[in-house]
């Protein structure tokens, strides 16, 4: 991949190992913020290998679906108790990994914090999570729509639930020996399982 073009892609909720894939070596991350919600799609939703299988962590929104509401103005259901049930169920599964404990401080932070709309809170916990995986380029948002721009390299909308990648990472799932190896997981999993070894994962 070109690293000295812009790298246009929406924003995932805890990206998946084949999202990080593709942005991580960019020179400029340039995140569509102008695009409407699209309903099905990983803006609000992430997989973990869990013990029973593959576990969904879906963000309850106020008027999601409707596929007119700009991405920015999504707003999350926060009289629902989900970021403690979603907290709840990281803490139990990762507890016992290699390097949750390493960054389960900064983590919890970012769930502490208070996050009224969908984009806001998925941006913050994206840019930690490239900031942890060694990302050294520009992180940006889009300040307005383009179908195409001979300087970027459109990714947008190319990573979706239920698509398979020859290229995914292999590497140890805590679940693996019950449940077999889950591709294209969050790549929140393999930073708990690799720590700082995560980058060297993402490599050709």
């Amino acid at each position: 991949m070109d690293t000295h073009k812009t790298i246009r892609i929406e924003l995932h909720y805890f990206p998946s190992i084949q999202w990080m894939k593709q942005v991580i070596h960019a020179n400029t991350l340039e995140i569509e913020a102008c695009e409407n919600y699209q309903k099905g799609s990983y803006r609000n939703r992430a997989y973990f290998p869990g013990p029973n299988g593959q576990l969904l962590l879906s963000l309850p929104l106020v008027h999601g679906k409707n596929q007119h509401t700009t991405i920015q103005e999504v707003l999350l259901a926060n009289n629902l108790p989900w970021k403690r049930e979603q907290w709840k169920s990281l803490t139990f599964m990762y507890r016992s990994s290699p390097y949750f404990e390493y960054y389960e401080d900064e983590l919890k932070e970012l769930f502490d914090a208070p996050n009224e709309f969908l984009f806001d809170w998925s941006y913050n916990l994206t840019a930690w999570m490239l900031k942890k995986f060694g990302f050294k380029g520009t992180l940006q948002k889009s300040s307005l729509f383009k179908i195409e721009d001979p300087n970027t390299i459109n990714l947008r909308n190319k990573i979706k639930p239920g698509f398979s990648f020859e290229d995914s990472p292999v590497y140890f799932q805590l679940f693996e020996d019950r449940n077999g190896f889950f591709p294209n997981m969050s790549a929140l999993d393999l930073l708990f399982m690799e720590g700082p070894a995560a980058r060297e994962a993402l490599l050709p």
